[in-house]
């Protein structure tokens, strides 16, 4: 059995074109009186400084993970190089890898790149370290990567 009751005796029933209750209260806040509305000034200043946290530790890292990937592509460009056209010499190896750090706009890392001759294989390898400011304090990182042609 249903009861049908007149919507002028409903209470609360939405007039749509005031925006308003029947009764006169808005509709743009609900829950009792007294209950909070929105975010708090607290918690939302809390979450500007996570964020502008995050953002501070991120220009930092980014461009550190940049780099590192470059190195990689670098490393593997060579060893692409190296199966098309083999490499003679530990010296040929050098110039090749000074070429690729021109290119790559890597000249500062020249120095952190070993070529070493072991029998008739050829090393490559790069270790390098970055510093990361976490504010509180200064992490140091490495990085460190190999090739070995045959």
């Amino acid at each position: 059995m249903t009861r049908t009751v007149p919507a002028e005796k409903e209470i609360g029933v939405m007039n749509w074109t005031s925006g308003k209750r029947k009764t006169g209260k808005s509709t743009w806040r609900s829950g009792a009186p007294g209950e909070q509305a929105g975010a708090s000034a607290v918690g939302t200043v809390i979450l500007l400084v996570i964020a502008a946290y995050a953002v501070f530790v991120g220009i930092q890292y980014v461009p550190q993970m940049i780099e590192s990937s470059s190195v990689g592509s670098i490393l593997n460009s060579i060893e692409h190089e190296h199966r098309a056209e083999p490499i003679r010499s530990a010296q040929a190896l050098r110039g090749k890898v000074d070429n690729h750090l021109s290119i790559n706009q890597l000249n500062h890392l020249r120095d952190s790149f070993t070529v070493r001759e072991f029998g008739n294989d050829y090393i490559v390898e790069v270790s390098y370290e970055r510093e990361l400011n976490l504010l509180y304090e200064t992490k140091t990182i490495k990085y460190a990567n190999s090739l070995t042609l045959h």
